[in-house]
């Protein structure tokens, strides 16, 4: 049984914690996506490198299509859809992603 401390009194602990393998968090390291910056209409816009890739499951060196982007923009919110053999489900986090791809591509032009 535990001897009660008195709260006005501190006393330094007795006891040291192992530090071994086991005691360390095991969580993984968020990768730090770099931002990067547009500009469209007279604003900047500051948007995470590489998002739409994530979101559609493809890796970054898959260039997109306008035709292929305005097809998957027409999905509404909720509904599962395939792209390149992948199962995703549409949010509106993709539908912006899709038309801020979309306006930076009619931009080149």
């Amino acid at each position: 049984m535990k001897q009660k401390i008195p709260s006005s009194k501190t006393y330094p602990s007795t006891t040291t914690k192992r530090k071994t393998a086991l005691s360390k968090p095991t969580s993984k390291k968020s990768k730090k996506t770099k931002k990067a910056t547009a500009k469209l209409g007279g604003e900047t816009i500051t948007f995470n490198k590489g998002g739409l890739h994530r979101s559609l499951k493809v890796p970054t060196s898959y260039k997109f299509k306008t035709n292929e982007l305005q097809r998957i923009n027409k999905i509404p919110d909720g509904t599962s859809f395939k792209f390149q053999k992948e199962k995703i489900r549409m949010t509106t986090k993709i539908h912006k992603q899709l038309t801020l791809g979309l306006n930076l591509m009619r931009r080149k032009k």
